[in-house]
């Protein structure tokens, strides 16, 4: 008890005196007070110069002289003393809250942003109670952007006479205006002369609007670019601002930010609308004039005055009508088209200016029809239908206008003679004997009346055009023919008779009854040159080659019916001889080589690669039946190992019905295959045929090493048996499906062991019965249970 009374009282002084250490964390000095100067053209300092030119300046906005233009710059010095600890000061001095009075303003406007000087020099004094100096720094350059602004902010340890009733004192201090300040202050006196400079401005742009005749564009865009300037410059003064941090000073009024910016802005405003008024009224008043000088004929001055007006408004649509009826006038068809297609759809024209619009669009398409009109009667019928197709365009693209019966009716006949123009042209080419000339305008014949079947329904006369044509190239094809036969070129003769012959297949004219025997005579020396290279082919073995190009020669000899020529049936016969003896030569040494590969993979007892070899040199042989070939030695090679291949496939199937999961049918098959090995001796050929436990062990799968197991249990085969569900228990096959299992080998080999060795430890059997088999727990429960059982009986 005394104990923790000690430790409580420890506890709670450290307690008091940390307190006490947090009590003396104190301001011991704390002072503030306002301090002011004057500033004036005789002001002191290193920026004398600077100063002088502001204070010029600031004098002529007030219309004073320099040396009655004078301002104070106040501020307010804050100092404080903070004891941290027995013997840590901390020192803090700042000036704040600065404003000024006196002759600031430049024309109405504020400059007191720009005044501030832009740094100081200051001399601090710390004293001790006694008035001795205690310490003592001379700090330069402080920066007065900032309220406050900190002159000094550090620490001082005194070890020994402690801190109480110290005080701090700044003095010698000596403010500087730098290069940067007076950039500042001429950017803003320029801002200012700049503002009073557009007063002047737009007073001279009113008086300038109202001497203007209002045709007189350009000044009155000149003028709305003037306005723009000025508009920039009140914007400029406006985001300017002036509104100075000195109004927060409830000693001082200053309320007057720009106060003529409103009013210029009004008046600027005013000046753009009557500018805008008169350059709406341009447009129609030029237009007017345009009419004028038009009705007088003096069509240079008419088209200058509507183009003013499109200059005054690009988007005016009498202007556009009276230009595009002048390009009618003046022939210019596609651009009065293109200017009234453009007004009609795009300038959303008045009521009044839309007919007028379409009546001018008559007029157009009604001179089209007479320029077309002319052209027909000068056989130009390609350039007139051009003509009207241009004026269809034209009138589709309107909106709001149709074209006259009598257009359409022109527009068909024109392309009547147009198709007319093309069969006459094919004619007369025919006539001078230039069939390609002929053909190429019956072509455009038929492709220009497939385009417009309403104006040409039918095309009789083109088709019977085509037949003389098609009857004239037959027999220029044949007499081209001869050509070529004459001079040996037997395969461009052959082409052109057989060009020839489809044609007159094709179109129904007289044949000349010579073509058959001209093809024959062109294929025949083909034929024949052809048979020469298929021997050659035969003959280095390319079989492939030879056999197509046989193909090619009895398809030409049935085609040009040489069915019965001498010469081409002994090249044939030739051909066949020469491709059989080489097949025969190709199909002995093949059948040799299975044969020998296949007696091969007898001595390497691959018995079932090499049945399907000696098959395969056995359908070899039978490919050339003609070819003599002693094919003896393969059908005695298969018979010699047809029993041997005959269990290996029996063994196949075991493998297949085992896959199958179909067990039972696969001992049935092993025990057939186990048969057949022994009558057939196939022991023999170097195979072993194993029990079937010996086989169920060396193929092992898991299933069907089961289903063995349990057989072999069933047939108190139980060593056997065990041998299987060891194997099964190292593979860890479900242990829950072999408990009955387990269970009936336990009983069986209790048995078996209590009648055989009645008097042993039953626990050392056991033991030798399992071994280090893992899962044996179900074996185990099952023989001792056996064992006491019988014991018991």
């Amino acid at each position: 008890m005394e104990r923790n009374l000690y430790f409580r009282i420890i506890f709670l002084a450290a307690l008091m005196w940390s307190g006490k250490l947090f009590a003396q964390e104190q301001i011991i000095f704390d002072k503030a007070e306002t301090n002011s100067f004057l500033v004036r053209s005789n002001s002191p300092g290193p920026d004398r110069a600077l100063l002088d030119e502001m204070i010029t300046m600031i004098a002529v906005g007030n219309n004073k002289s320099p040396s009655q233009t004078e301002f104070v710059f106040q501020f307010e010095k804050q100092l404080r003393l903070v004891q941290r600890d027995p013997q840590t000061l901390e020192v803090s001095a700042a000036l704040a809250k600065f404003r000024f009075t006196g002759d600031v303003n430049y024309r109405t406007f504020p400059l007191y942003d720009v005044l501030r000087p832009s740094s100081v020099d200051a001399l601090i004094s710390v004293k001790r109670k006694s008035g001795e100096e205690f310490y003592q720094q001379k700090f330069t350059g402080i920066s007065l952007t900032n309220d406050p602004s900190y002159l000094a902010r550090f620490t001082l340890t005194d070890s020994g006479k402690g801190l109480d009733g110290m005080t701090l004192e700044v003095k010698e201090m000596l403010f500087r205006y730098d290069a940067n300040a007076k950039a500042a202050f001429n950017a803003k006196v320029n801002l200012i002369e700049d503002y009073h400079q557009d007063i002047q401005r737009l007073k001279e742009v009113r008086e300038q609007l109202f001497a203007l005749n209002p045709d007189q564009l350009e000044q009155l865009r000149a003028m709305l670019a003037t306005l723009d300037k000025q508009d920039d410059i009140l914007m400029a003064v406006g985001k300017a601002g002036y509104m100075p941090w000195l109004q927060a000073d409830p000693s001082l009024d200053y309320r007057k930010v720009a106060p003529k910016q409103l009013e210029l802005t009004q008046i600027s405003a005013r000046l753009r609308a009557e500018i805008q008024d008169k350059l709406r009224n341009l447009p129609a008043l030029h237009t007017e004039r345009g009419r004028l000088f038009l009705k007088n004929g003096n069509l240079v001055t008419a088209a200058r005055e509507f183009n003013l007006a499109l200059e005054a408004d690009p988007a005016y649509p009498p202007a556009h009508l009276e230009l595009a009826g002048m390009d009618l006038m003046a022939g210019n068809r596609p651009a009065a088209s293109g200017r009234l297609k453009n007004m009609l759809n795009h300038l959303n024209p008045s009521q009044d200016v839309r007919q007028l619009g379409l009546v001018l669009a008559t007029d157009i398409v009604e001179n089209y029809m007479q320029e077309s009109a002319l052209l027909t009667q000068q056989g130009a019928h390609e350039q007139s239908l051009l003509g009207l197709m241009e004026a269809y365009a034209f009138a589709r693209d309107l909106n709001g206008f149709y074209l006259p019966n009598s257009f359409l009716v022109q527009f068909d006949k024109a392309k009547q003679n147009v198709y007319l123009t093309y069969l006459q042209t094919s004619f007369e080419s025919l006539t001078q004997g230039d069939l390609a000339a002929c053909e190429s305008w019956l072509d455009k014949a038929y492709a220009f009346q497939r385009v417009n079947q309403q104006a040409i329904p039918t095309t009789e006369e083109a088709d019977e055009l085509r037949l003389r044509l098609k009857e004239a190239q037959y027999q220029q094809l044949i007499a081209e023919g001869r050509v070529a036969l004459e001079g040996q070129r037997y395969e461009e003769a052959r082409d052109k008779f057989t060009l020839a012959h489809n044609l007159s297949s094709d179109f129904p004219f007289e044949k000349d009854p010579e073509l058959p025997e001209l093809e024959q005579q062109a294929a025949k020396p083909l034929l024949l040159a052809m048979g020469t290279k298929a021997a050659e082919f035969a003959r280095v073995n390319q079989l492939q080659q030879a056999f197509e190009m046989k193909k090619v020669m009895e398809s030409w000899r049935e085609t040009y019916d040489l069915g019965d020529d001498a010469e081409v049936k002994a090249i044939l016969d030739q051909l066949n001889q020469a491709i059989s003896t080489k097949e025969c030569e190709n199909t002995r040494v093949k059948f040799v080589s299975e044969l020998r590969r296949a007696q091969d993979l007898v001595r390497e007892k691959k018995y079932l690669d090499a049945e399907s070899l000696f098959d395969q040199a056995l359908s070899t042989a039978n490919l050339g039946p003609n070819c003599d070939i002693d094919y003896q030695a393969a059908i005695e090679g298969k018979k010699a190992i047809l029993p041997v291949t005959r269990y290996l496939k029996k063994m196949q199937i075991v493998e297949e019905k085992i896959d199958k999961y179909r067990f039972d049918e696969a001992v049935l098959y092993y025990n057939d295959a186990g048969n057949h090995f022994q009558q057939e001796n196939i022991a023999s050929f170097g195979l072993v045929h194993q029990s079937l436990e010996e086989y169920g062990l060396s193929k092992f799968r898991k299933e069907f090493a089961f289903y063995l197991a349990k057989e072999f249990a069933n047939q108190q085969k139980y060593a056997t048996s065990m041998k299987l569900v060891r194997k099964l228990l190292d593979r860890r096959f479900n242990r829950g499906r072999l408990t009955p299992l387990l269970e009936q080998l336990g009983e069986a080999y209790a048995e078996a062991d209590f009648r055989n060795k009645p008097g042993e430890n039953y626990k050392i059997l056991l033991s030798g019965h399992v071994g280090n088999t893992v899962g044996m727990g179900k074996f185990k429960s099952a023989y001792k249970k056996r064992w006491k059982y019988l014991k018991k009986k």
